[in-house]
């Protein structure tokens, strides 16, 4: 009869909304190398969730719009509950999963630093609880999270290097784990090769450098600041010609529900698709992306004439190349 009663196969999270509201929720885990999603409503404010995870996983919370509510981990047999501010993300509180509860703690303890402070700031005291509990799997959770790596890769590197074995979750942080390997391995391919992507309407594109003297590659995801990459795009539309100089901006969210809902308001004249791998996608992967977003300008043999992270930057460039053409 308990048996029964059990759910060994599956584990469930059990929500509060902590201001009552009737909303939609996205849920979207992590495990064992797969991305799985599922959709369910707040009542009142309550919800509840049930998935599966044999190993441990990690499983973030997402309002309809797809900004990000809350994190958890979770595996199979685990009852989680989590209470969810959704004014303030730092002062969540979860119960049922001892790492989760861990980096909950140290979120709640420092939520005015990490809200308000610098990328520097956070970084910074993120670091400080990495190096001083190299030995939680608490602090893995935090760095693989938390830590803004663009501009910090090298130290995102060396704080993953004190990680102990034992306190590392496999499955849950493998696009952090490649990126900074990636980074520390100085792997950056000279040349661009094909890149298959989607457009909308499930329709699959391939993208070739010599199909144009001159072409920008535009990646980005869902969290990456897109409002500077559009700023960007829409400078630079004007000087697309097909066949001439050719834009693709290419999304890396892990789903392509979050990629149709963040492009559908962006009135876009230049090519729009969807990279299925993320930072790891094929063709993308030997561009050593050290961030998002993240901008290549590259020649029709495929040579890199241009690559970084800064929006501005990409649009002078690429106006002082097309001018020459």
């Amino acid at each position: 009869m308990l048996a029964a009663c059990g759910h060994s196969d599956s584990f469930r999270v059990h929500g509060e909304l902590t201001d009552g509201s009737n909303i939609n929720l996205r849920l979207v885990y992590y495990t064992n190398g797969t991305v799985h999603t599922g959709i369910t409503a707040s009542n009142a404010g309550r919800f509840m969730y049930e998935g599966q995870a044999a190993k441990p996983a990690l499983v973030e919370i997402y309002d309809n719009d797809y900004r990000l509510l809350g994190r958890t981990m979770a595996q199979n047999g685990e009852d989680i509950e989590i209470k969810i501010d959704r004014s303030n993300y730092y002062r969540n509180t979860v119960k049922g999963n001892k790492t989760a509860e861990d980096l909950t703690s140290y979120l709640n303890a420092n939520a005015d630093v990490l809200q308000s402070s610098s990328i520097a700031g956070r970084n910074g005291i993120i670091a400080e609880q990495v190096g001083a509990n190299p030995d939680s799997q608490g602090s893995y959770l935090l760095l693989v999270t938390e830590f803004s790596t663009q501009g910090y890769e090298h130290m995102a590197d060396s704080l993953l290097s004190l990680i102990s074995e034992e306190a590392r979750i496999d499955g849950v942080s493998a696009g952090f784990e490649a990126l900074l390997q990636r980074v520390a391995d100085g792997i950056a391919a000279d040349s661009v090769v094909p890149v298959p992507y989607m457009i909308s309407g499930g329709i699959t594109r391939m993208f070739r450098p010599a199909d144009s003297p001159l072409s920008l590659i535009v990646l980005s995801d869902s969290r990456s600041g897109r409002d500077s990459v559009l700023t960007a795009m829409r400078g630079l539309a004007g000087y697309e010609r097909k066949g001439r100089f050719d834009i693709l901006d290419l999304n890396l969210d892990q789903d392509t529900i979050v990629w149709r809902r963040s492009v559908r308001a962006d009135s876009a004249s230049w090519t729009q698709g969807w990279a299925a791998g993320g930072i790891s996608a094929q063709g993308i992967d030997r561009l050593g992306v050290p961030g998002l977003p993240y901008f290549v300008l590259v020649d029709s043999a495929g040579h890199t004439l241009w690559r970084g992270v800064s929006a501005s930057e990409a649009v002078s460039r690429t106006i002082k190349l097309t001018d020459k053409q």
